[in-house]
């Protein structure tokens, strides 16, 4: 349920046209183009680049820079950049992607041109992440949190970031793929996430765990049998969770009940509750116990259980408390739902 946000693969046939074609007769405004790629060993390690394209370039004029369209002669952005430079091509799917570099006030980061169509992606790097002046992460968490509750949706992708690089909090994907969900739920839902995971080298484990939750998702048995295996060597724990969810959906309860207790001790939390589903006999009260275990680790859980308390009467009349209990412990990690939101706002205006 956490990735039915995110979009489908970019499956878009890249143009081939020749370098020739690219050199423009002349420059319809008053600008300097630079098109020449830059060494990124070292900033950006295990990135697979292809051959260079030089169809877009960096433009600038008074000090301002912007993305520019050398075949069409035009620009792609308005010159609004501080500093941009040509970083790597790279190849996803059937699509080519050309990047830069860019800084924008105190944010830097990458800005991405998909070839077959000149749309564009911005992804903030991880350099780019700290608003303290000494980088200290723990600090720079607890300013992301206090602007998520000042309204700056941008700090929820902030802490994205740091959930997924372990950046003053503990390294927790599923965290950070909540905080994307929150960040872009007004805005095109889960693109920024999608075109993030799809970056990485196709080895990292953030990227394989990303394309088994689509893969379980949409139904995609034989795909998430493939990404699994590519799972095995590099998170052997949530690879013996997702071995369990493939035994489930083919109806092999012992096998899957194999996997699920492997995981568990490997230290994967979230094994526990399948562990359960899986159970004869599990109750409703293991169940709980179960998710508020799991919601230590990642606290969006927390916006679940409120909503069980809410969804059901079986709880009693305790139900609303122990809800609001749940709720405030989401927002306490800056990662309460919309619907936990009004549920808190509602009994402030009624003073309960």
């Amino acid at each position: 349920m956490l990735f039915v946000c995110m979009m489908t693969a970019i499956v878009a046939s890249a143009q081939n046209v020749e370098e020739e074609e690219y050199i423009p007769d002349s420059i319809a405004i008053d600008i300097t183009v630079d098109s020449t790629a830059v060494d990124t060993e070292g900033s950006i390690p295990d990135i697979e680049e292809v051959e260079w394209d030089d169809r877009y370039a960096v433009a600038e004029k008074d000090g301002k820079w912007g993305l520019y369209d050398v075949k069409c002669d035009s620009l792609l952005t308005d010159l609004i950049y501080d500093e941009a430079a040509p970083a790597f091509r790279k190849r996803v799917f059937d699509e080519y992607i050309t990047y830069y570099y860019i800084r924008l006030d105190n944010r830097a980061g990458v800005v991405g041109v998909f070839e077959s169509t000149g749309g564009i992606t911005t992804i903030l790097a991880s350099q780019a992440l700290s608003l303290t002046a000494d980088e200290n992460w723990e600090d720079s968490v607890k300013v992301y949190r206090s602007l998520v509750n000042d309204g700056d949706t941008e700090a929820y992708w902030k802490l994205a970031l740091c959930h997924l690089e372990g950046k003053g909090v503990k390294k927790n994907f599923l965290q950070a793929i909540w905080m994307m969900m929150l960040a872009d739920e007004d805005q095109d839902y889960g693109e920024r996430a999608e075109q993030l995971f799809l970056s990485l080298p196709e080895n990292d484990d953030n990227r394989i765990k990303f394309e088994a939750a689509k893969a379980f998702i949409n139904g995609d048995l034989q795909q998430l049998k493939s990404v699994n295996e590519r799972l095995a060597p590099v998170d052997p724990a949530n690879h013996e969770l997702v071995s369990g969810l493939i035994a489930m959906v083919e109806k092999k309860k012992e096998d899957a009940q194999g996997h699920f207790n492997k995981a568990s001790e490997m230290g994967c939390t979230l094994a526990e509750l399948f562990k359960g589903a899986v159970s004869d006999g599990y109750s409703d009260e293991q169940h709980i116990q179960a998710l508020e275990k799991i919601a230590e680790e990642s606290p969006f859980v927390y916006n679940f259980l409120g909503d069980m308390m809410l969804g059901s009467s079986k709880w009693g009349k305790k139900r609303e408390d122990k809800a609001r209990e749940y709720y405030v412990k989401a927002d306490e990690y800056a990662c309460l739902s919309k619907g936990g939101k009004t549920f808190l706002e509602s009994k402030r205006e009624k003073n309960e």
